[in-house]
């Protein structure tokens, strides 16, 4: 038996963790590169990197001998500067276009999409302030990036966000998917000519959490001419897929997608909770956002995420780590095709750089989640640890995984199929939630 959290500790923590933990809740004691331990040294192959976040891997020598040197000078000044923070901004402003030369520091994905929009609204005139999003993205948790993708809790006013159809969809046959871009572009430049009041677009250039769906370049190049054409402003969200993941430092340079603000998280601080918006300063400039404390946080840009965010990106740097994740598409995709063609149960996949996601359909939407969290143990019992959501299984290691160990995790994930296929998913959805499996 593979050591699991406690009874105690489940009923002590909030349910609304995450499906998987939920489902299997196993313990972690330690890492090493792309693979955790427990207690008992049982490995497992991380495919989702933490949750897209530990690009160069577990205990990086590297990272950890630099860490433990600055935890031991300074923790939190609040706004004040340290040594370390303009030579990361100058690290920063080199990687970004020449127009994105501000930046700002946070510890969250939501709060930096939230200080996005404040920093668009102070820019923006009133009567060009609505912001629109695409459908299917996921821009976070608070209450303004849920109003975004139309995730509304129960006694919250209703927000009216214009979301734009996104050029990719599961189950779409790939010659029909120019002319479905084509459509899509058509609809978009309606919204622009008839809404007046749109002054700006959030979006993922890939959507990570809506499944890993993409568009060609030559969508977001046109889609680029109809943002200048119509003064929209562009906030790429690159929280999810950004940061090499893609096979290059950030997603919207493949589309060569021209960014008026840009939130880039997870990935770019090895792990650490440490995230940045970076934009045109006239931008993150502008009043009340660029007054005194307008732009300002708690732990934003504290000396150790500054810290971590320095070293990811030295050793990111230094082992041409996007140039690795490119390289490993092919493996990954070879993979996830044979995967495909062996498994009925795989709808649909995208595989993109060194990320995949595979679209589950059981039978029912119901019977197809307890496949999915079925799916997940089994994974865990093999040894590959994953993300799993209702009926998306999400791939994403660190990006420093070696070809060996993508091998082997996707040969434990082969097995983990092979037994969910044979066995069933007998259980109901409410074992699926119990800490006693």
């Amino acid at each position: 038996m593979r050591n699991q959290a406690s009874v105690e500790e489940f009923e002590l923590l909030a349910s609304g963790v995450t499906p998987g933990f939920a489902a299997a809740p196993y313990q972690f004691t330690h890492g090493k590169g792309a693979r955790l331990f427990d207690a008992d040294n049982n490995d497992y192959i991380d495919f989702c990197a933490g949750t897209f976040t530990n690009s160069i891997g577990h205990a990086h020598p590297i990272a950890v001998k630099f860490m433990q040197e600055r935890i031991a000078e300074l923790w939190n000044i609040h706004d004040y500067s340290t040594p370390l923070r303009i030579k990361l901004l100058r690290l920063l402003n080199e990687m970004t276009p020449e127009h994105i030369d501000t930046f700002q520091f946070y510890t969250g994905g939501s709060e930096t999409i939230e200080a996005g929009l404040r920093a668009l609204h102070s820019y923006l005139p009133p009567e060009r302030a609505k912001i629109v999003s695409f459908a299917g993205a996921y821009h976070g948790k608070t209450l303004g990036s849920r109003q975004l993708f139309g995730w509304q809790f129960p006694g919250e006013s209703d927000c009216d966000i214009t979301r734009l159809p996104f050029p990719d969809k599961f189950g779409l046959p790939a010659e029909q998917k120019n002319a479905y871009e084509q459509h899509c572009l058509e609809l978009i430049e309606s919204y622009f000519a008839n809404d007046l009041h749109i002054g700006a677009v959030i979006y993922e250039p890939v959507l990570g959490a809506g499944g890993n769906l993409n568009a060609s370049p030559l969508f977001w190049k046109q889609f680029n001419q109809l943002c200048k054409q119509f003064g929209v402003l562009q906030f790429v969200d690159e929280i999810c897929v950004g940061f090499g993941r893609l096979g290059h430092d950030f997603s919207f340079q493949q589309y060569d997608i021209e960014p008026d603000l840009v939130a880039f998280a997870k990935g770019i601080g090895g792990g650490f909770p440490t995230m940045c918006i970076g934009g045109r300063k006239e931008i993150i400039n502008a009043k009340p956002f660029g007054e005194k404390g307008g732009a300002s946080t708690t732990f934003g840009g504290n000396p150790l995420s500054l810290a971590a965010m320095y070293i990811t990106i030295q050793i990111y740097q230094q082992e041409q780590l996007a140039a690795n994740a490119k390289d490993l598409e092919t493996q990954l995709k070879d993979h996830v095709e044979k995967l495909a063609s062996a498994f009925p149960d795989i709808f649909d996949f995208r595989v993109t750089g060194l990320m995949a996601t595979l679209n589950l359909k059981h039978g029912t939407e119901e019977e197809t989640k307890r496949f999915a969290l079925t799916l997940h143990r089994h994974c865990l019992a093999q040894g590959v640890k994953v993300m799993t959501f209702d009926h998306l299984f999400r791939i994403a290691p660190p990006l420093n995984i070696s070809t060996t160990d993508l091998d082997e995790g996707l040969n434990r994930m082969f097995a983990a199929f092979e037994l969910t296929t044979q066995q069933g998913a007998v259980r109901t959805d409410s074992e699926n939630l119990c800490p006693s499996v």
